[in-house]
């Protein structure tokens, strides 16, 4: 994440136009010209997925032209290739202009290229919005390399990034710069706005800097958002600021509507390091209050070059303000020029390019290879933050009269105001979808039905055959929870025991499971709705779970979020439900070309803790209602929301597939503090879900999970004939031509991708082919990207026209969604202070407990009686031990 990226970060020469700087040049310099109009000399495009344009016309730094560079994949890089070797020791420096575009805050790398395509050290550079900013970096950072036949911008964040310029770009050779400009009285960080060279670096954390939401002074004040564990607004500057006696950081801070945030603040080097104490912080609720600290609390630095406000408390907190943040002193701090910067350590670096992603002479098929489980950033945890500080200066761990107070039943918000009327049931002649997932068989059993289709997919190469063993809920027996039972294969990650079905899957680098029923939701008129049963109980926060609602012809069988380390983003309109990672509680994303506005609840940080007990056994109901204009997620037998949102502008369709999703991103990741030392890959209950009203549309799942075979030897058969308008469905890793044959192989027809927001190498891709009516066998064959890579998985045909088999299949769904309602529903029955009791003489079978009352008797001489104070929830079976125990 961006902290990993930011404390190996290097002191360069920075020079933005019209602000201060470390030196500037006061004559030309002499050397090799790069670029300046155009690429100059025998310098050659190299580049990898990137798209460059040479003939920019604005903004341009000098002359006529200037470059543009836009990343298209993770890890992406310009690389200006020279056919001639030039002799590094021949130069002092590289320099060149750079220009941040609309946005600013680029993670670049730079690199320069030795012969038989060796690295050398790496530069990180940043940009500034809208500013050209001189960059003049000393060959000597570059480590020691002799010969020098390239030079390497690459992508440092490993997400998307917008398009950045370079102008003038040269080899110089001239002396030492001259002295730093004199200092000033104080040094501005913030007032409306950065200044003084500050930017804003912060990791998991949504900062907006001209917030007029509550202000101390003049007309804006910075709004900071924790979205992740432990998050932090991280103010850089690329001039380190010497620091003397007496000096303090001083800033207001304003707790907004919550208020008792914890927080630290603390100081960091020019390379990143804390320069030793933290202070602790807490704040008021709707109060501004100023915060002076002696810099001799902070480690009494010598040179800042960052300020760290971060989380304390591994909690999602609300959001808080910040104004007016200086540094003030008897004497004005000074920029100190740094001749040679620390160079990043091994942590800092993203992975080295190789002779595989930094061909000779790229051609068309030339793409780099995605980075693994190790070469991404991780997220945010106790373990991977900026370095602690230590024993010595280690904050004050939180303690009974600073620690923010546990959840209780006072702590539970009001009861709604605004809780959506219960729907009524559709009318017989309503479209419904319905599956009770019934069936109780002797052992964990693959769960596959006509009406489902499944997509399973883990990020890592050495998971494709299988899937790193992890511990599922349900014995080998189906023996209720907690007892457990191992999964490996593909098949076993979507299971059936005691009628209801389980998805469990462990993705140390990434995984999920997907499943989609065969109705879209239908909102064109009146609302929708998507409803069905769930365990509570999570074994990680880094295991979570979602809802999609796609148009059909956008249906995505890979659609992810892109802050997430694998695939291609997200589909290009949908609307998102998620669960959110730190809090039991939902967001809603409104997505539309790719963007993703993302809307949560106004108590999301309440959890459904607060309301029950999480439980794995259990399955309590959740419901999504949708129309094009709004949209509510909520627990309705509990009578909770957890958001109800208005899509605005409203949504411009009204029928979308629906894809449930389970997600681990290395779920072991999240044992920290000792707050949940035995967390791990989680396995979700699933139970009687229903979506009305729907339109049914025709879905074959073809005989066999996947092909490894590239030569198309391998044919997947379908149980009946794709209808008119089809289209095949299904993802592979098969290099840039992978091709479709329905007809037994005498022709072959290219396959056709999804539309997607990015198009990454070395990943999975999703395929939505047309193919005519009466199809009912394919076989595919690529190219192997690299030996033992070629997979094509989880083949499916979709189809908008209904074939007669659907249409009666959807008729019988329709009655037993409606059998379904009409038996006894005792959810809201209280029990508290009733009593069973237990008949005399009965066999000894089964001893029956409060949280267990109809499983058996005992044999007891004298009739007793237990107290039954229990929730019976969503129990719809025909004997009252149906669904008991999980």
């Amino acid at each position: 994440m961006k902290h990993l990226l930011l404390f190996g970060f290097l002191a360069v020469s920075l020079i933005a136009a019209g602000g201060f700087g470390w030196y500037s040049y006061a004559q030309a310099q002499s050397g090799q010209n790069i670029y300046g109009d155009s690429l100059q000399g025998d310098w050659l495009n190299w580049s990898w997925g990137t798209t460059v344009n040479f003939n920019n016309n604005a903004p341009v730094h000098s002359g006529s032209s200037s470059m543009s560079v836009q990343y298209n994949h993770r890890w992406a890089g310009l690389f200006l290739h020279t056919n001639s070797v030039l002799n590094a020791n021949e130069y002092d420096a590289l320099r060149f202009w750079i220009h941040g575009g609309s946005e600013g805050k680029h993670r670049i790398s730079l690199a320069l290229v030795g012969p038989d395509n060796a690295f050398s050290n790496r530069v990180p550079v940043t940009t500034s919005q809208g500013n050209w900013t001189e960059v003049v970096i000393p060959l000597s950072e570059f480590g020691a390399i002799e010969t020098i036949t390239g030079i390497v911008w690459q992508d440092f964040g490993g997400g998307a990034q917008p398009i950045y310029y370079l102008d003038d770009i040269a080899f110089t050779s001239d002396g030492p710069p001259p002295p730093p400009p004199p200092a000033q009285t104080n040094i501005v960080i913030y007032d409306d706005g950065l200044t003084n060279g500050w930017s804003d670096n912060a990791w998991g954390t949504a900062a907006d800097m001209g917030s007029n939401t509550t202000v101390q002074g003049g007309n804006n004040a910075i709004a900071v958002d924790y979205q992740q564990l432990w998050a932090a607004l991280y103010l850089v500057n690329s001039n380190p600021v010497q620091t003397e006696s007496g000096m303090k950081l001083s800033f207001w801070i304003n707790g907004g509507d919550n208020g008792n945030h914890q927080l630290r603040v603390a100081l960091t080097d020019v390379n990143g390091a804390f320069t030793g104490n933290a202070v602790a912080l807490s704040t008021q609720a709707n109060q501004w209050q100023l915060v002076e600290i002696d810099l001799a609390q902070l480690g009494s630095p010598a040179t800042i070059g960052g300020i760290i406000w971060q989380d304390t408390t591994g909690q999602q907190q609300p959001p808080f303000y910040l104004d007016s943040i200086s540094l003030v002193g008897p004497q004005a701090p000074t920029p100190v020029p740094t001749d040679v910067p620390p160079q990043p350590t091994a942590t800092d670096q993203p992975p080295q390019p190789t002779a595989t992603d930094v061909p000779p002479q790229p051609t068309a098929t030339d793409v780099p290879p995605q980075p693994t489980a190790t070469d991404q950033p991780p997220q945010p945890t106790a373990t991977n933050q900026p370095p602690e500080p230590t024993a010595t200066n280690q904050p004050p761990e939180p303690t009974a009269t600073n620690e923010p107070p546990q959840p209780t039943a006072t702590a539970v918000p009001p009861e709604p105001t605004n809780t959506p009327e219960p729907p009524p049931p559709p009318p017989p002649n309503t479209s419904t979808f319905f599956e009770s997932f019934d069936g109780d068989p002797g052992q964990p059993t693959s769960f596959e039905t006509d009406n489902i289709a499944w997509t399973v997919h883990s990020r890592d190469a050495n998971s494709w055959g299988q899937l790193p063993a992890m511990e599922a809920v349900h014995g080998p027996n189906c023996d209720a929870p907690p007892a457990t039972h191992t999964v490996t294969n593909y098949e076993d990650t979507h299971f059936q025991c005691r009628n209801h079905m389980m998805t469990a899957i462990n993705g140390p680098g990434y995984a999920m499971v997907y499943f989609t029923p065969n109705h879209m939701v239908d909102f064109s008129g009146n609302e929708a709705v998507i409803r069905w049963d769930m365990s509570t109980y999570r074994e990680s926060q880094r295991d979570w779970m979602d809802v999609w609602i796609t148009p059909f012809e956008q249906h995505n069988q890979l659609t992810l979020l892109n802050w997430l380390p694998d695939l291609n983003g997200p589909a290009r309109n949908a609307v998102h439900i998620e669960l959110m990672d730190i809090y039991n509680n939902f967001s809603a994303g409104i997505i539309r070309d790719y963007s993703d506005d993302r809307m949560r609840g106004s108590d999301y940080w309440v959890g459904w803790e607060n309301w029950l007990t999480p439980d794995m056994a259990r399955r309590d109901t959740f419901e999504i209602r949708l129309t094009r204009d709004r949209v509510i997620v909520w627990m309705p037998d509990y009578n909770r929301v957890f958001l109800d949102r208005e899509i605005n502008p409203p949504l411009n369709w009204s029928q979308g597939t629906v894809q449930f999703g389970h997600h681990s991103y290395n779920p072991s990741k999240s044992c920290f503090d000792n707050v949940n030392p035995n967390c791990h890959a989680g396995t979700f209950h699933w139970d009687n879900l229903e979506m009305y009203p729907t339109v049914p549309f025709t879905m074959l799942k073809a005989d066999r999970r996947e092909t490894s075979n590239a030569s198309g030897a391998d044919v997947f058969h379908f149980n009946r004939q794709s209808p008119a308008n089809s289209f095949l469905r299904f993802t592979a890793f098969a290099g840039n031509n992978p091709e479709i044959s329905w007809d037994g192989g005498q022709s072959w027809h290219p396959a056709q991708l999804q539309q997607t927001e990015t198009l990454e190498g070395n990943v999975f891709w999703p395929y939505w082919t047309p193919i005519p009516a009466g199809v009912t066998q394919v076989q595919f064959r690529g190219t192997e990207p690299w030996s033992g890579g070629y997979r094509v998985r989880d083949v499916s045909i979709f189809s908008r026209t209904i074939d007669a088999a659907t249409a009666e299949q959807s008729l019988a769904m329709a009655e037993r969604a409606a059998e379904h309602r009409a038996r006894p529903n005792f959810v809201n029955i209280n029990l508290a202070g009733s009593f069973c009791t237990i008949p005399q003489n009965k066999p000894t079978e089964i001893t029956s407990t409060a949280d267990n009352p109809f499983a058996g008797y005992r044999n007891l001489e004298e009739p007793a009686a237990i107290d039954i104070n229990r929730r019976v929830a969503n129990y719809h079976g025909t004997r009252p031990d149906d669904d008991n125990d999980g």
